[in-house]
């Protein structure tokens, strides 16, 4: 009987201990978790090179002359606002950059190309506004043939560089990738990012330059 009893004993000590390390490795667990997602600062900013050309600017396998258009950065874009707010309320580009930097590449709003003068970092990932470091001339390019893998790198445009925003701001905003992560790859290589998003999304690529 005395035997049975510390037998108990014993088996209640260990029922105890188990369910504490059990505890232990939860807690670990979620600890964890938190650092990895909140741990580090979502809101770090990239800083692109400075602007050093205003003209002669040229478009290079759909990406932009990176001396003219290195991209430029919000700092006051927080991850909440970029994450929570539209960004309507900071879109309203000055007319005088839209053509300074048509200008600057050598195009005009009268050749008969459709196109915009889209922002290399986009508002979305907390680019600037009215910088002319930020913006570039893109064309639209057949949406059709795009989503059918008939382009080449070459022809990549507007619609392709959309989806490659909003795939990075996604990441973003789900504590994926960091901010500052997210402008660097768009401003010196969306093309690439491009071809990661259709690689991920099970669509068609473009032909490789």
């Amino acid at each position: 009987m005395f035997i049975s009893i510390l037998e108990h004993r014993r088996l209640l000590v260990r029922k105890y201990w188990l369910m504490l390390l059990v505890l232990v490795l939860v807690v670990a667990g979620v600890v964890g978790w938190y650092m990895l997602t909140h741990g580090r600062d979502h809101t770090v900013y990239y800083h692109p090179p400075a602007r050093t050309k205003t003209s002669g600017c040229v478009i290079v396998h759909a990406l932009p002359d990176s001396a003219c258009t290195p991209g430029a950065v919000d700092t006051s874009a927080t991850w909440e606002r970029l994450c929570t707010r539209s960004t309507r309320e900071v879109r309203r580009t000055k007319e005088s950059i839209v053509r300074a930097v048509f200008a600057s590449y050598g195009v005009s709003r009268e050749d008969g190309v459709p196109r915009e003068n889209d922002h290399v970092i986009s508002l979305e990932l907390g680019g600037a506004e009215n910088d002319p470091a930020n913006f570039f001339p893109q064309a639209y390019e057949d949406e059709a043939k795009l989503e059918a893998g008939l382009l080449s790198d070459d022809e990549l445009g507007a619609h392709a560089k959309d989806k490659v925003e909003n795939w990075l701001h996604a990441r973003v905003c789900r504590r994926e990738l960091v901010l500052a992560d997210a402008q660097r790859m768009i401003a010196t290589d969306w093309v690439a990012v491009y071809h990661e998003y259709v690689a991920r999304h099970g669509q068609r690529p473009s032909r490789r330059r």
